[in-house]
């Protein structure tokens, strides 16, 4: 009884997380993004259940900076649930999508009211942006998750709440497992602490920074065991003086535009595909300007808009000032700013009087184009499943004619080469470098790159050995030794922690 009661009471709520599941989960596993990120994922896990606990991730964009490793542990239930597949990534970052879902209402309907909760939630389940976002077994993925408890323990701050202290104190220590990028927002929280008109509160100020020093301390001891070397190079990065950022002289102009350009493609993508119908700007001046409104209409909301216009600014400026290379994810952090600012605006226009047609109209619009662009996504055939397929062959042939070891050799650009390692781990297949007595499957991506291939895998095409220059004898004695697929280093990955 109490459950029909439940479903009954939130059944929209309900109906919008079974849309964004079934957005999420169609054709998930054809569609599965299988590359290097994901190859260091499944090396990660293998590293744990072989004893060998990591501090750290991959390293990132910024030479010398690591990811925290949250992340990966989450994942490693779920490999195992799969049987060690892969495809257990999936699982992990659809029950975060569905829990980001439901996060978003519960947090608007408290900031706000259930009405923008339901919006904001809608909006999140349905846009296609998100999906992509939510279909990706990377690290960042959990962005929005994040940025939506942010604001509201931001909002809790203004209320003068304790948890609001610990909630945003503790997510700040969290970053980098996810982007540290999400520091930036951390100037939002004096601001929320000012607009509390209360006096300081040193003892809950104590306790934030308590949690903080506790959920950062995998990173602050990697720190100091390793000279802060992630901290210099942070700050090496910012000053432009990294590898990456070598040569970087913009004007203070020119890197203001580049920046407002990222904004701008920031909202954009969220709602609509890039156009030239609609120009990257526009949604971004109707969303100020409408949201600008929205506030003026409902004074008890100006607080949070405050701390939400110091959350932007505070990444304009910045990226504006900083030398560090320019990158889209970086503006991740965004994403919940323009989300909410969107289903402020929706629902101010919806208590426009004569309006509420146009709100249905939108979001019917909204959601049908979401459909379409899911049914329309061109598979680009180049995935996990057509990664897995491949090497599956190499195996099977490999022991059908009894290879101790095989070598796997790339014809393609610089890259694309990577992305296969755990799946050879995971098939048993011992691999060699190439040599003369030991057979060679050569891999061709894209498949104009050779004259012919043996056997095609969607664009991947496999070019087999050729076999009659091989005699078992001297493949098994060349076959001794290590596997290279286990000793190699791989990029961007490192055994020292």
């Amino acid at each position: 009884m109490k459950l029909i009661k439940f479903f009954k009471k939130n059944w929209i709520l309900i109906l919008i997380i079974a849309i964004g599941l079934f957005l999420r989960l169609y054709r998930v596993v054809p569609r599965f993004t299988y590359s290097h990120d994901q190859d260091l994922i499944g090396w990660f896990v293998r590293d744990v259940l072989s004893g060998h606990l990591r501090l750290i991730g991959q390293e990132t964009s910024v030479p010398g900076v690591f990811i925290g490793s949250v992340f990966y542990y989450l994942i490693v239930p779920f490999y195992l649930i799969f049987g060690m597949n892969p495809i257990g990534g999936i699982a992990l970052v659809t029950f975060l999508s569905v829990l980001t879902i439901v996060s978003i209402y519960f947090v608007f309907s408290r900031i706000f009211d259930n009405k923008i909760g339901l919006i904001g939630a809608f909006l999140y389940s349905v846009s296609y942006y998100f999906v992509l976002n939510n279909q990706e077994v990377v690290p960042t993925m959990p962005v929005s998750l994040w940025g939506i408890w942010y604001l509201y323990s931001l909002y809790l701050i203004i209320k003068n709440k304790k948890l609001g202290y610990i909630l945003s104190f503790g997510l700040i220590g969290f970053i980098w497992n996810i982007n540290f990028a999400l520091a930036i927002p951390s100037v939002a929280i004096p601001v929320a602490i000012v607009l509390s008109k209360r006096k300081i509160n040193f003892k809950w100020v104590l306790t934030g920074l308590v949690v903080f020093f506790i959920v950062a301390l995998p990173f602050l001891f990697f720190e100091t065991r390793h000279g802060f070397q992630q901290s210099r190079a942070i700050t090496l990065a910012i000053e432009g003086k990294n590898l990456n950022n070598a040569g970087l002289n913009n004007t203070f102009s020119d890197q203001f535009w580049k920046v407002a350009d990222i904004v701008y493609k920031n909202t954009t993508r969220i709602f609509i595909r890039k156009t030239p119908l609609v120009p990257d700007t526009l949604p971004f001046f109707v969303l100020t300007f409408v949201t600008f409104f929205a506030f003026l209409k409902n004074r008890g909301y100006w607080k949070i808009g405050a701390v939400i216009g110091v959350w932007t600014l505070a990444y304009v400026l910045f990226f504006t000032f900083s030398k560090i290379s320019l990158s889209e994810y970086y503006f991740n952090g965004l994403n919940i700013v323009w989300l909410t600012s969107t289903a402020l605006s929706i629902n101010f226009i919806y208590n426009l009087k004569g309006l509420k047609w146009l709100v249905f109209v939108a979001l019917a619009l909204f959601l049908g184009v979401s459909f379409y662009r899911l049914f329309t996504y061109a598979e680009n055939g180049n995935g996990y499943v057509e990664r897995k397929a491949l090497i599956d062959f190499i195996k099977k042939d490999s022991l059908e004619r009894r290879f101790d070891c095989v070598s796997i050799s790339y014809i393609t650009d610089p890259g694309y080469d990577l992305g296969y390692r755990y799946l050879i781990w995971l098939d048993k297949l011992k691999l060699k470098h190439p040599q003369k007595d030991i057979p060679v499957y050569t891999v061709a991506f894209p498949l104009s790159k050779v004259g012919r291939t043996d056997v095609n895998f969607g664009v991947l095409g496999l070019v087999l050995p050729d076999y009659k220059r091989y005699t078992e004898d001297r493949i098994s004695k060349s076959c001794q030794g290590e596997d290279t697929n286990l000793t190699d280093p791989m990029i961007l990955f490192t055994t020292k922690q």
